[in-house]
């Protein structure tokens, strides 16, 4: 039996790893296999305040977010390289929630490693550059470059411990999954990727924080209110996640119809800092991601309309902004279709 599930149900690869990177992965998603949250319809009046004050933690960490950004995340949003730890997750059969904690970790982990390198690398060469030293600098991307499969893996099985799952990827069943992508690694070579990953991000097993989390949570607050969910919430959720890895594998086409519709601009005519704060709203983006999946639900009309005046009231987000955002995800989708 094979130790990764090389497509069928649980998705498939197409493409190939090759000397030249990792262009040519195609995610093909499937969430049949997957366990759906138990959404409460009915909240009980003491109930009540717990909801409200998740959602004011939730605006407050979005703005922290927002706030906090730096131009030197959000590199590894790239679509080849989305695609790519997409891809593995579904031939690992990993749930949705693990591959989107486990891209936010890989992001971060690796701007921060980078920054780690370079600052060492300076240090050592004076800050002067010189043809000796570029050489140097290549051969610590190449190895970057060669190492980014393992602490994807890595990534992916502090996520597993993270959210408590029966399922965790151990140092040996690892190995025999990268030696399958054409790497060899020690168990003790796994252990210390995994170990640095932690020291590097300076990782707390109670963040929790990723985009599937705000979806839940706002779904959860949409059911409490709105009772017609209730028959068909199973196949809403399951849109949701849909629309949302479509989002995420086209987020800079997709800002880029915001802004050119908006202020006749486009992502590489702003700052990457500012880029980057659009990309930090989860509320924004989570909120027009939902309102996407309802349309094809096929509610009325005026229900379509509760759910996004819902969602706006409990994000303090203008309905405006998230018909904004949804109308750029459609004309993504529209192009898509045309071609």
């Amino acid at each position: 039996m094979s130790v990764i599930n090389n497509g069928g149900k649980n998705g498939e690869i197409r493409g190939k790893l090759n000397d030249e990177g990792i262009d040519g992965y195609d995610y093909v998603p499937n969430y049949c296999d997957h366990k759906i949250p138990k959404f409460k319809y009915h909240i009980t009046f003491d109930e009540k305040p717990f909801y409200d004050e998740t959602l004011e933690n939730m605006r407050k960490d979005n703005l922290a977010r927002i706030d906090s950004v730096t131009p030197f995340d959000y590199h590894f949003f790239k679509k080849k390289y989305v695609n790519y730890i997409f891809t593995i997750a579904a031939r690992l059969n990993l749930s949705p929630m693990i591959r989107y904690h486990a891209l936010y970790l890989f992001d971060r982990f690796c701007s921060r490693h980078i920054e780690n390198c370079f600052g060492t690398f300076c240090t050592a060469n004076d800050g002067i550059p010189d043809s000796s030293s570029s050489r140097d600098w290549e051969k610590i991307e190449s190895n970057l470059s060669r190492q980014m499969t393992l602490h994807i893996m890595s990534c992916f099985q502090i996520c597993l411990k993270t959210f408590d799952c029966k399922d965790i990827l151990s140092p040996g069943y690892t190995a025999r999954c990268l030696k399958t992508f054409g790497h060899l690694y020690t168990k003790d070579a796994i252990l210390k990727s995994e170990l640095k990953v932690i020291t590097t991000v300076e990782f707390k097993l109670w963040d929790r924080e990723n985009p599937l989390v705000y979806v839940e949570t706002l779904l959860a607050v949409l059911c409490s209110r709105c009772i017609f969910l209730e028959t068909k919430m199973e196949l809403f959720y399951k849109k949701c996640i849909f629309v949302m890895d479509y989002v995420i594998l086209n987020i800079q086409d997709i800002f880029n119809f915001v802004l050119m519709e908006n202020f006749n601009r486009t992502v590489a005519n702003i700052e990457q800092l500012r880029f980057n704060r659009l990309l930090s709203d989860w509320l924004l983006w989570i909120s027009s991601v939902i309102h996407i999946a309802s349309l094809t639900m096929g509610y009325t009309e005026s229900q379509s309309k509760d759910i996004v005046n819902i969602l706006s009231t409990i994000t303090k987000t203008p309905v405006n902004d998230i018909e904004k955002f949804s109308n750029a995800i459609l004309k993504k989708i529209g192009q898509l279709v045309d071609e």
